[in-house]
């Protein structure tokens, strides 16, 4: 297959297809979609298919694109069973609109996941009156002026003293893993209010350099309130 050109990244789809023509034009399909290629021939799944494919790590990129080809039962199973996808068919551009389906729901599920694990950008304000306890830990009010609050979201006052994670976020007593503008909801917090913080205080969200690598990644995925207090704290223009 040397007429073949294609670069062979260790993180990439493995394609396969009927004949040398049909996989030039899978070849053709996967670079127009700047799609990452591991290996390609032609002919059935084999053994060292299955190899290839279970070193893949990337679990968006341990797929099989399989043109024309005959996919026994056997062989699904141990694609299933490498925790890997396999698309297949006789037309190509369906093959390859199904994979691109995909890749679009794994990258939001993988930016679900980042992004639950990160401080989101926001800003609270502390409501009056609302204090329920002074500390060990700390439970207060709080409306969401702007963003995403959610648990384990690093705080900071305006004149940038870190007051910690917020432990536990409730809305009508009932917990919730995170809020947003206009929410009004009670948190929970190992600070001291009086001497930290007090009422009709100003908070936001303190982002370490990890946070913003991932807020800035899945920028796509944040609302609206999160992009502008991103350019409200500088961090994009």
């Amino acid at each position: 297959f040397e007429e073949i050109e294609f670069t062979k990244e260790t993180e990439g789809v493995i394609l396969k297809a009927e004949s040398i023509g049909s996989l030039e034009a899978m070849i053709s399909f996967a670079k127009k979609l700047n799609i990452p290629i591991k290996s390609a021939s032609i002919g059935k799944i084999k053994k060292e298919d299955l190899i290839q494919l279970e070193l893949i790590k990337d679990l968006k990129y341990r797929v099989i694109l399989a043109f024309n080809i005959e996919i026994d039962d056997e062989t699904k199973e141990k694609i299933k069973s490498l925790n890997a996808k396999i698309f297949s068919g006789n037309v190509i551009y369906r093959i390859f609109e199904e994979y691109d389906k995909f890749l679009k729901e794994y990258e939001k599920y993988e930016a679900e996941l980042a992004l639950k694990n990160v401080t989101r950008p926001v800003k609270i304000k502390i409501l009056e009156g609302c204090i329920f306890r002074r500390s060990n830990p700390a439970i207060i009010g709080v409306e969401i002026i702007r963003g995403c609050l959610q648990k384990n979201s690093t705080l900071k006052t305006l004149d940038g003293k870190i007051l910690g994670k917020v432990n536990d976020i409730q809305k009508e007593k009932i917990s919730i893993e995170k809020a947003f503008t206009n929410d009004k909801v009670a948190i929970s917090m190992d600070i001291n209010v009086g001497r930290d913080c007090k009422e009709n205080d100003i908070l936001i969200s303190h982002l370490e350099k990890n946070d913003i690598e991932i807020l800035l990644k899945y920028k796509k995925y944040l609302t609206n309130d999160e992009i502008e207090l991103l350019k409200e704290f500088q961090i994009i223009p």
